[in-house]
């Protein structure tokens, strides 16, 4: 694993998607546990693929164990944390490409999303933390379509790992495109408005940030260089 120490791998150990997968830390890659064979690379990124579609699923639903009290605080937290792990394999195209930087980057994201959280419009925390504060006064359904939301916020992982990779393949320009859907907020909107952007002025933020969509933003962040784009950009 690129510039990762083996404390660092602790991360990657909750992706492992069934008792006969391991993860091999001198080799830095799956294994079948009752062969000793390496999973390939391809097979990696579709179990995780599976894994993120299926725990996805599953975390959305947690609403009945919050209600019932069968799941604690640091449990939750490990339910999400295995939904940007897997995004953070898929983004990369494999484990051992993870750089020290995604791993960084990924872990103060989380952070938010437990505890630290807060809007930058309204001012108003958020975290899984206080969705449990909230627990006793909400339904099972609200609490579910809260959770929804902060499984959706784990494609952030994708986009944090989609600029690290522009800036390692020197492309330092990007825009802002919007999804495909007819409904669009206005801060979405204007983020296209300004076309090719440096990546270095953080003038666009993340989609599913920043804008009135919150989690439900389909938009994208496209990259190139400067000398591919149709207006200078400075």
């Amino acid at each position: 694993m690129a510039n990762t120490s083996v404390a660092d791998v602790q991360l990657l150990f909750d992706a492992l998607l069934s008792d006969d997968i391991t993860y091999d830390i001198s080799a830095r890659r799956y294994r079948y546990k009752d062969s000793g064979k390496f999973v390939s690379k391809n097979r990696t990124i579709e179990i995780q693929k599976e894994y993120l579609a299926a725990n996805t699923k599953k975390f959305t639903y947690l609403g009945k164990s919050i209600k019932d009290g069968t799941i604690t605080e640091k449990e939750l937290a490990l339910e999400l944390k295995k939904l940007h792990t897997s995004q953070l394999v898929i983004a990369r195209g494999g484990v051992a490409e993870i750089t020290h930087s995604d791993l960084g980057s990924v872990a103060n994201l989380l952070r938010n999303q437990y505890y630290r959280g807060k809007d930058p419009k309204t001012g108003k925390r958020y975290g899984l933390r206080y969705l449990l504060r909230d627990a006793p006064n909400q339904s099972e359904a609200k609490l579910n379509q809260r959770l929804t939301m902060f499984a959706k916020a784990s494609e952030i992982t994708k986009f944090i790992v989609n600029e690290h990779i522009a800036k390692e393949q020197g492309l330092t320009v990007y825009r802002r495109r919007l999804g495909r859907t007819h409904k669009h907020c206005s801060s979405c909107l204007l983020y296209e408005s300004l076309g090719w952007q440096l990546v270095s002025s953080q003038t666009l933020p993340y989609p599913k940030t920043s804008c009135e969509c919150l989690s439900n933003c389909v938009c994208e962040l496209v990259y190139d260089r400067p000398e591919n784009v149709p207006v200078p950009v400075f």
